[in-house]
Protein backbone atom coordinates (compact mmCIF):
# COMPACT_ATOMS: atom_id res chain seq x y z
CA UNK A 1 0.00 0.00 0.00
CA UNK A 2 1.49 3.05 -0.95
CA UNK A 3 2.40 5.84 1.56
CA UNK A 4 3.56 9.27 1.79
CA UNK A 5 6.86 10.16 0.75
CA UNK A 6 8.24 12.06 3.54
CA UNK A 7 11.85 13.64 3.23
CA UNK A 8 13.42 14.44 6.36
CA UNK A 9 15.08 17.82 6.18
CA UNK A 10 16.66 20.08 8.12
CA UNK A 11 18.34 17.64 11.02
CA UNK A 12 18.79 19.62 13.95
CA UNK A 13 21.94 17.55 15.54
CA UNK A 14 23.61 16.40 11.97
CA UNK A 15 27.59 17.70 13.17
CA UNK A 16 27.44 20.54 10.14
CA UNK A 17 24.73 22.42 12.32
CA UNK A 18 27.84 23.82 14.55
CA UNK A 19 24.67 25.22 16.86
CA UNK A 20 24.68 21.84 18.60
CA UNK A 21 26.78 19.38 20.47
CA UNK A 22 26.72 16.02 21.84
CA UNK A 23 27.54 16.31 25.69
CA UNK A 24 28.68 13.67 27.87
CA UNK A 25 26.75 10.44 28.41
CA UNK A 26 25.87 8.46 31.01
CA UNK A 27 28.80 6.01 29.84
CA UNK A 28 30.77 5.26 26.68
CA UNK A 29 31.90 1.47 25.21
CA UNK A 30 35.35 1.80 23.90
CA UNK A 31 35.50 2.64 20.56
CA UNK A 32 31.90 3.94 20.55
CA UNK A 33 31.91 7.78 20.61
CA UNK A 34 29.19 10.06 21.77
CA UNK A 35 29.40 12.40 18.49
CA UNK A 36 29.13 9.15 15.97
CA UNK A 37 25.22 9.90 16.96
CA UNK A 38 25.65 13.00 14.56
CA UNK A 39 27.10 11.51 11.68
CA UNK A 40 23.97 10.21 9.82
CA UNK A 41 25.07 7.04 8.26
CA UNK A 42 25.98 3.35 9.78
CA UNK A 43 29.78 4.15 9.41
CA UNK A 44 30.43 4.77 13.38
CA UNK A 45 27.89 4.14 16.47
CA UNK A 46 27.86 5.20 20.00
CA UNK A 47 27.04 2.68 22.69
CA UNK A 48 26.72 2.27 26.96
CA UNK A 49 29.01 0.59 28.59
CA UNK A 50 26.94 -3.28 29.68
CA UNK A 51 25.45 -2.57 32.83
CA UNK A 52 22.55 -2.75 35.56
CA UNK A 53 21.92 1.20 35.23
CA UNK A 54 19.77 3.69 33.15
CA UNK A 55 22.02 4.67 30.70
CA UNK A 56 21.73 7.65 28.39
CA UNK A 57 23.51 10.15 25.31
CA UNK A 58 22.68 13.65 25.74
CA UNK A 59 22.71 16.22 23.14
CA UNK A 60 22.18 20.23 23.60
CA UNK A 61 20.44 21.64 20.30
CA UNK A 62 21.68 24.98 21.63
CA UNK A 63 19.74 27.94 19.73
CA UNK A 64 18.09 25.52 17.01
CA UNK A 65 16.20 23.64 19.73
CA UNK A 66 12.57 23.45 17.89
CA UNK A 67 9.66 25.55 19.18
CA UNK A 68 6.87 23.17 17.86
CA UNK A 69 6.56 20.14 16.15
CA UNK A 70 8.88 18.03 14.88
CA UNK A 71 10.17 14.62 13.67
CA UNK A 72 12.49 12.20 15.58
CA UNK A 73 14.48 9.87 13.70
CA UNK A 74 16.90 7.09 15.12
CA UNK A 75 18.74 4.34 13.54
CA UNK A 76 20.33 1.82 15.81
CA UNK A 77 21.55 -2.00 16.05
CA UNK A 78 19.92 -4.00 18.58
CA UNK A 79 20.99 -7.46 17.70
CA UNK A 80 22.11 -9.41 20.80
CA UNK A 81 21.60 -6.98 23.15
CA UNK A 82 18.79 -6.73 25.99
CA UNK A 83 18.13 -3.34 25.36
CA UNK A 84 14.36 -3.42 24.76
CA UNK A 85 13.45 0.48 24.87
CA UNK A 86 14.93 3.61 23.56
CA UNK A 87 13.50 6.82 25.67
CA UNK A 88 13.68 10.34 23.86
CA UNK A 89 13.20 13.20 27.29
CA UNK A 90 13.64 15.82 28.12
CA UNK A 91 13.87 18.37 31.59
CA UNK A 92 10.92 20.40 32.33
CA UNK A 93 12.94 23.70 33.15
CA UNK A 94 15.58 22.55 30.56
CA UNK A 95 18.05 21.93 32.80
CA UNK A 96 21.10 20.37 31.24
CA UNK A 97 21.39 18.44 35.01
CA UNK A 98 17.37 17.91 35.47
CA UNK A 99 15.57 14.73 35.67
CA UNK A 100 14.37 14.39 32.32
CA UNK A 101 11.26 13.16 33.19
CA UNK A 102 9.17 14.12 30.35
CA UNK A 103 8.86 11.82 27.33
CA UNK A 104 8.77 13.03 23.85
CA UNK A 105 8.71 9.49 22.01
CA UNK A 106 9.64 6.08 22.61
CA UNK A 107 10.89 3.19 20.23
CA UNK A 108 10.51 -0.56 20.79
CA UNK A 109 13.75 -1.98 19.50
CA UNK A 110 13.64 -4.40 16.49
CA UNK A 111 16.33 -6.71 17.05
CA UNK A 112 15.70 -8.89 13.45
CA UNK A 113 18.77 -6.21 12.19
CA UNK A 114 20.11 -2.65 11.60
CA UNK A 115 17.00 -0.56 12.03
CA UNK A 116 15.66 2.84 11.39
CA UNK A 117 12.30 4.44 12.83
CA UNK A 118 10.90 7.62 13.66
CA UNK A 119 8.05 9.25 15.97
CA UNK A 120 6.16 12.49 15.46
CA UNK A 121 6.26 14.78 18.32
CA UNK A 122 3.32 17.33 18.15
CA UNK A 123 5.18 20.27 20.40
CA UNK A 124 8.87 19.96 21.60
CA UNK A 125 8.44 23.31 23.67
CA UNK A 126 11.93 24.72 22.94
CA UNK A 127 14.22 22.22 25.12
CA UNK A 128 17.43 22.56 23.88
CA UNK A 129 18.66 19.77 26.17
CA UNK A 130 17.58 16.21 25.22
CA UNK A 131 18.58 12.67 26.32
CA UNK A 132 18.01 9.66 24.94
CA UNK A 133 17.89 6.93 27.66
CA UNK A 134 18.54 3.36 27.75
CA UNK A 135 16.41 2.75 31.32
CA UNK A 136 17.31 -1.04 32.94
CA UNK A 137 13.82 -0.87 33.58
CA UNK A 138 13.13 -1.93 29.70
CA UNK A 139 16.43 -4.10 29.84
CA UNK A 140 16.01 -7.96 30.28
CA UNK A 141 19.53 -8.22 30.89
CA UNK A 142 22.99 -6.24 30.64
CA UNK A 143 23.64 -5.49 26.92
CA UNK A 144 22.96 -2.11 25.70
CA UNK A 145 22.34 -1.22 22.07
CA UNK A 146 24.23 0.89 19.60
CA UNK A 147 22.93 4.15 18.33
CA UNK A 148 24.22 5.14 14.97
CA UNK A 149 22.35 8.10 14.22
CA UNK A 150 19.45 10.49 16.00
CA UNK A 151 17.89 13.22 14.25
CA UNK A 152 15.69 15.96 14.90
CA UNK A 153 14.19 17.34 11.90
CA UNK A 154 12.05 20.41 11.96
CA UNK A 155 12.12 20.63 8.23
CA UNK A 156 10.42 16.94 7.19
CA UNK A 157 8.94 17.96 3.49
CA UNK A 158 5.53 15.90 3.14
CA UNK A 159 4.55 15.11 -1.07
CA UNK A 160 0.99 15.01 0.30
CA UNK A 161 0.91 18.32 1.89
CA UNK A 162 4.08 20.54 0.92
CA UNK A 163 3.88 19.30 -2.38
CA UNK A 164 0.11 18.62 -3.10
CA UNK A 165 0.25 19.67 -6.93
CA UNK A 166 3.34 17.08 -7.00
CA UNK A 167 3.10 13.24 -6.76
CA UNK A 168 5.54 10.70 -7.23
CA UNK A 169 6.02 9.16 -11.07
CA UNK A 170 6.82 5.41 -11.72
CA UNK A 171 10.39 4.48 -10.95
CA UNK A 172 12.84 1.91 -11.02
CA UNK A 173 13.96 0.04 -8.12
CA UNK A 174 17.17 -2.88 -8.00
CA UNK A 175 18.46 -4.75 -5.02
CA UNK A 176 22.08 -4.73 -5.04
CA UNK A 177 24.06 -7.10 -3.23
CA UNK A 178 27.58 -6.60 -1.30
CA UNK A 179 28.13 -9.86 -1.21
CA UNK A 180 31.55 -11.00 -3.58
CA UNK A 181 33.00 -14.03 -4.40
CA UNK A 182 36.62 -14.80 -5.16
CA UNK A 183 38.88 -17.85 -6.14
CA UNK A 184 42.07 -18.86 -5.31
CA UNK A 185 44.56 -20.81 -7.59
CA UNK A 186 43.43 -24.22 -6.43
CA UNK A 187 39.73 -22.97 -7.06
CA UNK A 188 38.51 -22.68 -3.27
CA UNK A 189 36.04 -20.02 -2.93
CA UNK A 190 36.26 -17.02 -0.41
CA UNK A 191 32.90 -14.94 -0.08
CA UNK A 192 32.01 -12.00 2.31
CA UNK A 193 28.72 -13.74 3.62
CA UNK A 194 27.61 -11.28 5.76
CA UNK A 195 27.65 -8.41 2.70
CA UNK A 196 24.73 -5.95 3.16
CA UNK A 197 22.09 -5.47 -0.07
CA UNK A 198 21.31 -2.24 -0.65
CA UNK A 199 17.86 -0.64 -2.15
CA UNK A 200 18.71 2.06 -5.58
CA UNK A 201 15.54 3.32 -6.86
CA UNK A 202 14.17 6.35 -8.29
CA UNK A 203 11.91 9.02 -7.10
CA UNK A 204 10.59 10.64 -10.21
CA UNK A 205 8.13 13.97 -10.68
CA UNK A 206 6.69 14.26 -13.96
CA UNK A 207 6.10 18.09 -14.63
CA UNK A 208 6.97 19.49 -10.69
CA UNK A 209 6.07 22.53 -10.68
CA UNK A 210 8.95 25.27 -10.01
CA UNK A 211 8.44 25.85 -6.25
CA UNK A 212 8.55 22.15 -6.00
CA UNK A 213 11.39 21.75 -8.20
CA UNK A 214 13.28 24.67 -6.29
CA UNK A 215 12.61 23.65 -2.62
CA UNK A 216 13.83 19.93 -3.26
CA UNK A 217 16.66 21.00 -5.82
CA UNK A 218 18.29 23.63 -2.52
CA UNK A 219 17.27 20.88 0.08
CA UNK A 220 19.66 18.86 -1.36
CA UNK A 221 22.18 20.92 -2.49
CA UNK A 222 23.05 21.72 1.26
CA UNK A 223 23.15 17.64 1.91
CA UNK A 224 25.51 16.93 -0.66
CA UNK A 225 27.52 20.09 0.09
CA UNK A 226 27.83 18.38 3.70
CA UNK A 227 28.25 14.93 2.70
CA UNK A 228 24.83 13.63 4.35
CA UNK A 229 22.89 11.04 4.45
CA UNK A 230 19.36 11.62 5.48
CA UNK A 231 15.89 9.79 6.24
CA UNK A 232 13.19 8.94 3.84
CA UNK A 233 9.85 7.49 3.54
CA UNK A 234 8.90 6.00 0.32
CA UNK A 235 7.19 3.40 -1.08
CA UNK A 236 8.56 -0.10 -1.26
CA UNK A 237 11.65 0.07 0.91
CA UNK A 238 12.55 -2.25 3.38
CA UNK A 239 13.15 -2.02 7.17
CA UNK A 240 12.15 -3.82 9.66
CA UNK A 241 11.01 -1.75 13.12
CA UNK A 242 9.23 0.66 10.01
CA UNK A 243 7.85 -0.10 6.49
CA UNK A 244 8.90 1.77 3.52
CA UNK A 245 11.52 4.05 5.89
CA UNK A 246 15.23 4.01 5.16
CA UNK A 247 18.77 5.93 5.57
CA UNK A 248 19.05 6.74 2.51
CA UNK A 249 21.76 9.30 -0.13
CA UNK A 250 20.85 11.09 -3.36
CA UNK A 251 23.29 10.15 -6.26
CA UNK A 252 26.02 12.47 -6.75
CA UNK A 253 24.42 13.33 -10.01
CA UNK A 254 21.29 14.03 -10.64
CA UNK A 255 19.00 15.61 -13.24
CA UNK A 256 15.69 17.27 -14.14
CA UNK A 257 14.63 18.70 -17.32
CA UNK A 258 12.32 21.98 -18.13
CA UNK A 259 9.49 20.73 -21.16
CA UNK A 260 7.95 24.30 -20.30
CA UNK A 261 8.45 27.32 -18.49
CA UNK A 262 7.94 26.61 -14.72
CA UNK A 263 7.69 22.85 -15.22
CA UNK A 264 10.21 20.32 -13.80
CA UNK A 265 10.29 16.66 -15.05
CA UNK A 266 13.03 15.42 -12.00
CA UNK A 267 14.76 12.30 -11.36
CA UNK A 268 16.49 11.76 -8.81
CA UNK A 269 18.59 8.29 -8.10
CA UNK A 270 18.83 7.63 -4.27
CA UNK A 271 20.76 4.39 -2.33
CA UNK A 272 19.77 3.75 0.82
CA UNK A 273 22.93 3.70 3.23
CA UNK A 274 25.06 0.83 3.31
CA UNK A 275 25.64 -1.34 6.38
CA UNK A 276 29.39 -1.65 6.64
Amino acid sequence: MAVDTLLFFDDIFHYSNTAALALTPSSTEGGYHQDNVRDTSWAAAWKPTDSSSDEYWAGDAGSSAPTGACYVAIAYDARGCDQNVIKVQVDASDNVAGTFAVNKATFTLDKRGPTVDYAVVASWGTKRYVRLYQYVADRSGTRTAKIFAFAICTGVKSMANDFSADTPAPGDYALVSKTQEMKTASGIVYTNRGGSTDQEFELNLNRATASTWQTIRDELFDLDNNNRAFFLQYTGLRNYARADFQLVRVNPRWAARRPLQDQFETSIQIATEPWY
